[in-house]
């Protein structure tokens, strides 16, 4: 499923999926991708820190994103 980092989410420009726990473990869903127009992530998927308007690619349960 994709998602789209609102501008309201708390924590755009300031957290990763990595520190927010969004895992497997957590909430049962895995960001596989991020896109963004500009500017491009140099890192692994796990440690780029959400912006407003990025698309994840995420795959899990539905039960994981309604927790998160």
């Amino acid at each position: 499923m994709e998602v789209v980092v609102s501008v309201r989410f708390n924590f755009t420009g300031a957290e990763s999926a990595n520190r927010l726990g969004f895992c497997a473990n957590r909430y049962s869903l895995n960001v596989v991708a991020v896109a963004r127009p500009w500017p491009a992530y140099q890192s692994r998927v796990r440690d780029v820190r959400f912006q407003a308007g990025d698309i994840l690619l995420v795959a899990g349960y539905l039960d994981g994103l309604t927790k998160l």
